[in-house]
Formats: C-alpha cells, structure tokens, sequence
C-alpha cells in the first residue's frame, strides 16, 4: 500500500473521502511514516479563542 494522497471518489464510492475531510478542515497536514508500520496523517487545526 502506498503513500496517502487525496482522491476524488464518485458519488457512489462508499470509502476514499478522508483526507478529503482532513484538508477542508485543517489549516495544514502531512503525512509521515509510522516507526513500526503504516502512516500517520498529521493535522494541524486553526484556534478561534472564545469566551
């Protein structure tokens, strides 16, 4: 299995909307190696400080 990258799925694809979720949201992402196996998707999300 491959490198995560973002994909386009049909309408009636039931999986591949991930990343796509993850980029619409996050200022920024990466993805890196895990040190045993797999990925990691790394995210970082903008703070709107409330009160």
């Amino acid at each position: 299995m491959g490198k995560p990258a973002l994909a386009h799925p049909g309408a009636d694809a039931e999986n591949g909307r991930g990343l796509l979720l993850v980029d619409h949201i996050a200022t920024a992402w990466t993805v890196r190696p895990r040190p045993t196996r797999g990925t990691s998707v790394v995210a970082g999300l903008a703070y709107r400080g409330g009160g």
